[in-house]
């Protein structure tokens, strides 16, 4: 038998032995498989026939179907059909086509529409809330849901379904180019559209949702304020506001969920607007909580003072990324990053025993080490730390250096990961790349990046700051955000010196959420090495 284990296959001979084979201990070992490599669990299925039969469900637990527009929508062979449970639709799905595809289904429980530019039609989505296997649906980035005479004609009245609801989360991947991707199409999509295009499926799920992910600016949130969601346990909004009326729902809709389990607001701040508020009063029952993620927070939102026993993730951060905010389509967004006091003063109402991912994005001030020495004695199971440090104005006091903020994170006992994004503007140290003088503030916000050689070299110093304390083997990779005038974005990875290898290499963000806002880092990412980046010699 091949298993993949570290990047290699091993043979293990005992699981295929006819006297010896165990069906439990071999769906264990495809189903891991399956996590890291599909070509793996391919490969174990083709060993035997006992094999094959123990791991076809999983192999065809997913099935990717495309269809030409205008065209009916191909069925999977009759063998695979009953293993069938997540079905990705690729292309404008023909409604007749798609609603037999459905009948030879038995077992489909998800479906992910990518690559519908035309949009989905709603006849479509019709389809799948009526079925009753059907408990998940997911418009990927690149998908719109046609709605532009269903909202306008049709009310919806809680407690008058004409029919059962299976539907258990919904996901509407946030794109800032999906209208102007379908008037490319020539779809017409008026504002009035755009803001309820959600709005005939959101809303008829409010007794059965358990998890919601969607574009703010796509749904009705004031309506939707306004119903019970008693299931709901995980909500995340990401992208922009249509108008200011939204930022008010949002804190009447986080109230009317039942012990939240995740929570994800990345919204965009809107200009002359104070930051949004998420709970106004300690009403809701947080102890469940096991994720919040929240995008220039009120630093005294009422949420700081009743989450935290149970949480695990925390990032207080900025959306769209503060590095992107010169990009045209961010001009116009104010960008309120909380400063270092803040962020300490939001952790101090804070009481978080079990948190084990942490990440911080402020502006730096006089009480940025106190804040880095808090998190560094605060939270025994922190694994995974990401800090995004910013000077409060790019002429402003420089924030704390790179060598002092390595020396306090070094005593975090089990600190696996570590990611920095840190301001080298004027950071001598051992690093001997001259800077030139910034004559204005473009240049001045340019000058914090350090070049490709220079990001080797922080990179090799804060690996041996924090390699001085003796005993300190757990972290397994230091992360720092490389970029370049030409807008390019990437994580580069340093391994410590017990790794044996590359100092520094191009990570690709692959199927990062923040991908949408970086040109040509996931084409290029694995193309040309951190010390010799050249993009421009890339088309």
């Amino acid at each position: 038998m091949s298993l993949l284990r570290s990047g290699t296959l091993v043979v293990v001979p005992w699981l295929v032995c006819q006297d010896a084979f165990v069906e439990d201990v071999v769906f264990l070992i495809a189903t891991q498989c399956l996590k890291m490599q599909r070509l793996s669990l391919i490969s174990l299925a083709s060993c035997s026939r006992q094999l094959r039969l123990v791991c076809m469900p999983l192999v065809f637990s997913t099935s990717s179907i495309k269809s030409i527009r205008f065209c009916s929508t191909p069925i999977p062979p009759p063998g695979i059909r009953p293993y069938i449970r997540r079905l990705i639709h690729v292309g404008t799905p023909d409604p007749v086509s798609f609603e037999e595809l459905l009948k030879h289904l038995p077992e489909i429980r998800a479906v992910v529409f990518n690559c519908a530019h035309a949009r989905v039609p709603l006849a479509v989505v019709e389809q799948c809330y009526r079925h009753a296997g059907i408990a998940s649906l997911s418009f990927a980035d690149t998908s719109d849901c046609q709605s532009a005479w269903a909202y306008t004609t049709t009310h919806y009245h809680p407690g008058k379904e004409s029919h059962p609801n299976s539907l258990k989360q919904l996901s509407y991947a946030a794109n800032l180019s999906k209208p102007t991707r379908a008037s490319y199409y020539q779809v017409d999509c008026p504002k009035a559209d755009i803001v309820a295009e959600l709005g005939p499926i959101i809303l008829r799920m409010h007794l059965s949702a358990e998890s919601l992910s969607f574009t703010p600016d796509r749904a009705p949130l004031a309506r939707m304020a306004d119903l019970p969601w008693p299931c709901l346990r995980d909500l995340t909004l990401t992208g922009r506001y249509s108008d200011a009326s939204q930022v008010s729902s949002v804190p009447q809709l986080v109230s009317a969920m039942r012990n939240p389990r995740s929570l994800s607001i990345q919204v965009g701040q809107l200009a002359d607007r104070p930051r949004p508020t998420v709970l106004e009063r300690e009403c809701t029952e947080m102890r469940a909580l096991e994720s919040l993620t929240l995008a220039y927070p009120d630093p005294d939102d009422a949420i700081f003072a009743i989450a935290g026993p149970s949480l695990r993730y925390l990032s207080i951060r900025d959306h769209p990324r503060h590095y992107l905010k010169n990009m045209p389509v961010n001009r116009r967004l104010a960008m309120p990053i909380l400063s270092s006091s803040e962020c300490l003063r939001v952790l101090s109402r804070m009481s978080m025993p079990r948190l084990e991912h942490l990440e911080l994005v402020y502006e730096g001030d006089d009480l940025e080490e106190e804040l880095l020495v808090h998190v560094a004695s605060s939270y025994s199971h922190l694994h995974t730390f990401e800090l995004h440090q910013y000077r409060h104005s790019p002429h402003g006091p420089a924030p704390l250096r790179y060598n002092r903020i390595s020396e306090i994170v070094r005593s975090l006992d089990t600190l696996r990961t570590l990611r920095l994004n840190l301001d080298y503007a004027y950071q001598d140290a051992a690093i001997p790349q001259p800077r030139a003088r910034a004559d204005d503030d473009d240049d001045a916000y340019k000058s914090r990046w350090a070049s490709a050689e220079e990001l080797v070299l922080y990179g090799s110093e804060i690996l041996t700051i924090l390699e001085r304390r003796e005993g300190f083997h757990v972290l397994a990779e230091l992360y720092l955000l490389y970029c370049d005038p030409n807008t390019c974005r990437r994580w580069v990875r340093f391994l410590p010196s017990r790794y044996s290898g590359t100092v520094a290499e191009p990570i690709d963000w692959g199927l990062d959420p923040e991908s949408l806002y970086v040109v040509a880092s996931h084409w290029h990412g694995l193309v040309w090495m951190l010390a010799d980046c050249d993009p421009c010699a890339y088309p």
